[in-house]
């Protein structure tokens, strides 16, 4: 093929490097070559880039910088070896992403769930794949000091009613008005939270209950 005997012509054609590196149909032999090149931020995009190849990913995850190292983290084609040793990271934004990742296994998720950094812990509170009873361990204030995982576990898709239903009393105006917007929120918080003191809790409550064809 053209895009392999020429590569550079191929790519020069295309937009060039970043453009070819964040091409969601790029060839995973183009994406390859561009791992190599001399600028971190089409390596970068390549970390990025769902089609280029596991062990390409393997090593821009053991040489990159640290924005590299953050892109392949949160790529769900990162070999789960380089997740593990990614999520060990020095900087919370490189675990952060692999926190995040839809592909992180559950046992690698539960040890970001202890990280010492908030950022990080918010991050495995948004990820759909997080199992329910560390979303709970978040949700409870007696547990989780930081509102801002709580806001990040109102927010979360995977997040049950029940849950929902106690973070709707929660303090921080922030939590409640996720749980207001929340399709998995049931109709008698809604109701409740339609009443409540804060305009946007309760306007994303009403349009909620409206969604679901509901008075609110």
């Amino acid at each position: 093929m053209t895009a392999i005997k020429y590569p550079r012509i191929w790519i020069a054609a295309h937009g060039g490097p970043l453009n070819v590196a964040v091409w969601h149909e790029a060839p995973p032999a183009i994406l390859r070559l561009l791992a190599g090149d001399e600028d971190w931020e089409v390596r970068a995009k390549v970390a990025r880039n769902k089609r280029t190849p596991p062990d390409v990913l393997a090593h821009l995850a053991d040489n990159g910088n640290d924005r590299v190292k953050f892109e392949a983290a949160g790529n769900p084609s990162t070999p789960e070896a380089s997740l593990r040793e990614l999520a060990r990271h020095r900087n919370w934004m490189v675990r952060g992403s692999v926190a995040a990742n839809p592909a992180t296994p559950e046992n690698l998720v539960r040890r970001l769930a202890k990280d010492k950094s908030v950022p990080v812990r918010e991050q495995v509170a948004l990820n759909p794949i997080t199992p329910v009873d560390l979303l709970e361990v978040f949700g409870s204030s007696g547990r989780e000091r930081s509102p801002k995982v709580q806001k990040a576990v109102a927010a979360n898709p995977s997040t049950p009613g029940r849950l929902l239903g106690r973070l709707a009393r929660h303090s921080w105006v922030e939590v409640r008005r996720a749980v207001a917007a929340h399709p998995n929120t049931s109709e008698k918080v809604l109701q409740n939270l339609v009443n409540d003191t804060d305009y946007e809790t309760a306007n994303n409550a009403s349009k909620n209950l409206r969604q679901r064809g509901l008075n609110g």
